[in-house]
């Protein structure tokens, strides 16, 4: 099997084998259209894609370990280049999937307690019913919240005790950045994809509009 070469982060790696720049690209490491690959014989460096490195590799055998998912303090990259024939996939929510389940958790949350506001005005009744509803939909979906976050967290290659970080003033932030725009397994790989990149901007936008605004409201409130 031919010996190849890849850029990353500006230096050239390598020698490795089709195989093993196979998983780094399952892992995330690695990307068809950016990173670029060399072999003897090639006349220049080529994308991952045009390569045909991937096609070399074939599919990859899926390692039978008693538990796929535990790995050593080495980066995940490092993994994937030791050992080509790991699986890579990371249990837990996708961000997709984690951002989709959220919002739809966040309608249905806001609907329920409207649907329960608008049923306690027509019955002109506004004693225990509404705080009974309200305080049971909090208790609810703050459980779903958490079971969701956790996920999302493991998903990340994190502990789901970092969940907690989510009542910490400011660290609340980091985290939210994490579970909503990084990659699976970015605790171990450190590397944002072309949506992560693009999802940060938002994210960081939304924040300074935060800002901008409370900073508004102070000024029109003094």
């Amino acid at each position: 099997m031919n010996q190849w070469y890849f850029a990353k982060d500006g230096k050239q790696e390598g020698p490795v084998t089709a195989h093993q720049i196979a998983a780094l690209a399952r892992a995330g490491v690695l990307h068809s259209s950016e990173t670029l690959v060399w072999r003897d014989g090639l006349a220049d460096w080529k994308s991952l894609a045009e390569s045909g490195v991937l096609e070399e590799a074939g599919p990859l055998p899926v390692a039978q370990t008693a538990n796929p998912y535990q790995v050593t303090k080495r980066s995940r990259s490092a993994l994937a280049v030791e050992r080509p024939d790991a699986p890579l996939e990371y249990p837990g929510y996708g961000r997709l999937k984690y951002i989709t389940v959220s919002i739809v958790a966040t309608i249905v949350f806001y609907g329920l307690l409207f649907v329960g506001i608008i049923g306690a005005a027509s019955t002109g009744d506004f004693s225990g019913g509404v705080m009974a509803l309200g305080f049971a939909l909090f208790l609810i979906f703050g459980v779903f919240g958490i079971h969701i976050a956790v996920r999302r967290l493991q998903n990340l290659g994190m502990s789901g005790w970092a969940f907690l970080w989510l009542f910490v003033p400011v660290m609340t932030i980091w985290i939210s950045w994490r579970m909503m725009v990084c990659p699976a397994g970015y605790e171990d790989h450190r590397t944002l994809d072309t949506a992560g990149k693009v999802l940060t901007g938002l994210f960081v936008g939304f924040i300074i509009l935060a800002v901008i605004a409370q900073i508004y409201v102070g000024l029109a409130a003094a």
